[in-house]
């Protein structure tokens, strides 16, 4: 009679290669989650800053007087004082009452704030300059 079978030397072998392939494999997938939250980040980044540019394209006003030119009821979104440039302020890139958000994302509303990967930033507008329109991509998504 033949006995078929593994022998205790042949399973613990499999046991010790299965871990050290998971040692090597679980920091590598934990890296990926970082990259991911990061490309995320740079997403809502290129998201916000398409909509920064739509609303300057639509609402400045070439005398300088912003308010004339921001959307009825939504005058408070626009840089008015200073040289009035029409960017949105930096408040309405924080609020998540319709304003930018609505102007800017079909789903009325900014991007989740803990989209961004920089834990010492806690919103979209911390990294916004109100009067260039200019949105800092690498104080948001970096660490």
């Amino acid at each position: 009679m033949r006995k078929t079978g593994f022998t205790l030397i042949e399973l613990v072998m499999v046991i010790v290669i299965i871990g050290i392939l998971a040692a090597v494999a679980i920091p590598r997938f934990m890296d990926l989650r970082d990259e991911a939250r990061i490309a995320r980040c740079q997403a809502d980044v290129g998201a916000i800053r398409t909509g920064i540019s739509g609303w300057y394209a639509k609402f400045n006003v070439a005398d300088g007087n912003a308010t004339v030119g921001c959307p009825s009821g939504t005058q408070s979104d626009c840089v008015t004082s200073g040289n009035g440039t029409g960017f949105p302020t930096a408040a309405s890139l924080n609020a998540t009452t319709p304003g930018f958000g609505n102007f800017a994302f079909s789903n009325q509303q900014m991007p989740d704030k803990t989209h961004i990967f920089n834990e010492s930033v806690t919103n979209w507008g911390t990294a916004y300059n109100e009067n260039t329109g200019d949105l800092n991509q690498t104080m948001l998504c970096t660490k």
